[in-house]
């Protein structure tokens, strides 16, 4: 019992000092700490391992290793090792064993898990009931869930609510897209973005700028249909004409359309701006403004920042500037609750 003690105290020490160095700035001697603290037995440390291993925080990506900590962490209880899972399957695109995850973290104990599996079956997975069997629980747990879950229930919920026949247009046409059955979907995009859905509007103007299997790109009508959508307030329309001119090598209409964006509180467009100041301009103070913005929280964004952007960004902060900012609550760590 002694050893045991002893072996935890040490663990405990090692996470807490790797704790001290990450509020500084996450660098390699915070990983080292978190990496000795993971290795003689710490599930907290274990988790943060993990995550440097998936999105390459301090040094290249190795998944086989973020996967072998997180489950590490896990078998001894952590529900963030499992909510961490899901969300790396779910970026992934892997719906079935992000559900599986989210549902693990959700028996530990942590209820946003409830969030995230709704929002898989509802917005890519199809299957509705299921969807929304998941939001009502969600709705249950609501005191329970972080500020992040809970501002996602409320925008999940709010959408359900405004389901219009454009919107279930549009989920079966995502559906339809993801089994490679593009003519099929093809004709439901068009009727739903006549009726005005943004959903519908945006992936028509992607088939028709890009093209599909059986689908004959016409890239004046997809700009057409982004133009449609960005006229209804619609950021993501915004950002897709900006990498459509961005492709085309016009960085400067490219840079007025991820303005707009950033006009519409789209914060995933300030990563693209910093990457044209960077790249196409040679302005790292620029730069820096932008990638900052990217981990500003405002209630008031339409649109939220995915974890590889924020990776993205984290990347190119400690690039030019040295430092990264503090990660945000969607990378669980157990002290969380």
């Amino acid at each position: 019992m002694k050893n045991s003690n002893t072996r935890r105290s040490k663990a405990e020490l090692l996470r807490q000092q790797g704790q001290e160095e990450a509020d500084k700035g996450w660098g390699t001697k915070a990983f080292s700490l978190f990496l000795d603290a993971a290795k003689v037995g710490d599930e907290e440390a274990q988790v943060e391992v993990g995550y440097d291993y998936a999105y390459g925080i301090t040094g290249a990506v190795d998944v086989d290793e973020a996967l072998r900590w997180w489950n590490r962490a896990y078998k001894q209880g952590s529900w963030a090792a499992a909510f961490n899972l899901g969300m790396f399957y779910r970026d992934m695109k892997a719906w079935k064993k992000a559900v599986k995850w989210f549902e693990r973290a959700v028996e530990a104990g942590d209820d946003d898990g409830l969030v995230e599996i709704a929002k898989i079956h509802l917005r890519y997975a199809g299957d509705r009931p299921a969807g929304l069997h998941y939001l009502k629980l969600a709705g249950k747990a609501k005191k329970k869930l972080t500020e992040q879950a809970r501002r996602d229930f409320e925008r999940v919920f709010a959408e359900q609510e405004a389901l219009s026949p454009g919107n279930l247009l549009h989920m079966e046409a995502d559906l339809l897209d993801e089994r490679g059955r593009y003519a099929e979907a093809l004709s439901l995009l068009m009727k739903g973005a006549e009726l005005g859905d943004e959903g519908c509007q945006i992936l028509l103007g992607n088939y028709l700028t890009s093209g599909r299997k059986g689908v004959k790109a016409d890239r004046e009508r997809g700009m057409y249909w982004y133009d449609r959508a960005y006229k209804q307030g619609c950021s993501s329309a915004a950002c897709n004409m900006g990498l459509q001119y961005l492709k085309e090598n016009n960085v400067d209409e490219a840079f007025r359309w991820f303005e707009r964006a950033v006009k519409l509180k789209d914060r995933g467009a300030h990563l693209d701006l910093a990457k044209i100041w960077l790249r196409r301009r040679g302005n790292k103070a620029k730069a820096i403004e932008h990638l900052e913005a990217v981990f500003e929280s405002d209630r008031r964004d339409r649109v939220g920042v995915s974890e590889m952007e924020r990776e993205e960004a984290r990347t190119l902060l400690r690039l030019l500037a040295g430092r990264v900012p503090r990660r945000r609550i969607s990378r669980k760590t157990q002290a969380t609750r």
